[in-house]
């Protein structure tokens, strides 16, 4: 079971997949072990974006000679993002996305590991997170595994920068004293009070209105959620934390519970575990061109201006939330067998540069 866990993750890294694809063939199938089943899938990401997604059922369908169908249901349609895990242990759905920095009590190691803000992510560094795993696999059996899940792919989320009304340039943390920023997450929170600003916990339904009406000054977002929603249309500025990157991105994954797969005849597992890797590259690349997109949108707009950060303009930013990131990292070394987590996000760290 431990093989099949971490063969996504290892396989998705440039080398490992060399070392893979050298010493193992990918197996063959013996599609008529297949016993006919119906996936219920669930995403809480809109169907919009879900083409990866969609497409890797397609496959299993297609590949299965139509013994694995599918249903799928889009938008949290079926289970919302926080009963997600919760939906599949109690079976309302087969497999799900999960954005497992909403399940900090669940994963605090692999939810924390390559998304402490600050980490220096960029778009060339998102297979960092397979890179660690992949040196630590006994973090992902424990907290996957031991959450009585079962792990089939994974991806980065796109940076997350800041949005911002401001009538004169955002260069440094003292040109946002006082604004009211909307974060989304409790550590961002926290940031965002040693930066100087107000924070602001805001449902993500509202932020447009609440830019819109001065309710909020500015939101810490993804670049895809920014374009997809306008939200550069209520925020005349974007502030990058470093060309390609941001102050931080999520982990992502897709999961099913251990029952189901347990459930599932070991050529339909094969078939699986082959086909989420394709499912991996394709969702890292879809989810990078909202990065592109964003580029391209916001940097055509006459409502919005993108300012990159330099490299030194943002450890002035890293040093003011350096006391909240540091509290953080002691926070999660002190829960219960998270005891190696400084040594594995200084690993994270080391390989990034």
């Amino acid at each position: 079971m431990k093989k099949l866990l971490t063969l996504v993750l290892a396989a998705v890294m440039v080398f490992a997949m060399a070392l893979t694809v050298m010493a193992e063939a990918p197996a063959e199938i013996d599609i008529d072990s297949i016993e006919p089943i119906t996936i219920i899938a669930n995403s809480t990401r809109g169907e919009q974006i879900e083409g990866a997604y969609i497409a890797f059922l397609e496959r299993l369908k297609e590949k299965s000679g139509g013994k694995i169908d599918y249903e799928f249901y889009g938008s949290g349609s079926l289970v919302s993002a926080p009963e997600s895990v919760d939906g599949l242990l109690d079976g309302r759905c087969d497999i799900a996305n999960l954005n497992i920095a909403n399940f900090e009590s669940l994963f605090p190691i692999t939810s924390n590991v390559v998304s402490i803000p600050f980490m220096g992510m960029t778009t060339e560094g998102a297979e960092v997170f397979g890179e660690v795993m992949a040196k630590y696999p006994e973090v992902l059996e424990k907290e996957v595994e031991g959450n009585g899940l079962h792990l089939i792919s994974y991806n980065m989320t796109p940076a997350v920068n800041l949005q911002i009304n401001s009538d004169t340039p955002v260069l440094t943390p003292g040109d946002i004293a006082g604004k009211k920023i909307i974060g989304m997450s409790a550590m961002m929170m926290k940031i965002i009070e040693s930066l100087g600003a107000a924070p602001l916990q805001v449902a993500f339904a509202d932020a447009y209105q609440s830019l819109q009406g001065g309710v909020a000054d500015g939101i810490f977002q993804n670049g895809g959620a920014i374009v997809n929603t306008g939200l550069y249309e209520v925020a005349n500025q974007s502030i990058i934390f470093q060309e390609h990157g941001g102050i931080y991105f999520d982990v992502s994954m897709h999961c099913c519970s251990q029952a189901f797969w347990d459930s599932l005849s070991p050529a339909a597992q094969e078939l699986i575990t082959q086909e989420a890797i394709a499912f991996h590259e394709e969702e890292q690349a879809n989810r990078f061109a909202d990065m592109d997109k964003f580029d391209e949108v916001v940097g055509n707009s006459d409502k919005n201006t993108i300012t990159i950060l330099t490299a030194e303009q943002v450890d002035v930013w890293r040093e003011a939330a350096q006391p909240v990131i540091d509290a953080k990292i002691e926070e999660i070394c002190a829960m219960p067998g998270c005891e190696n987590f400084k040594e594995m996000y200084e690993y994270a760290l080391s390989i990034m540069k």
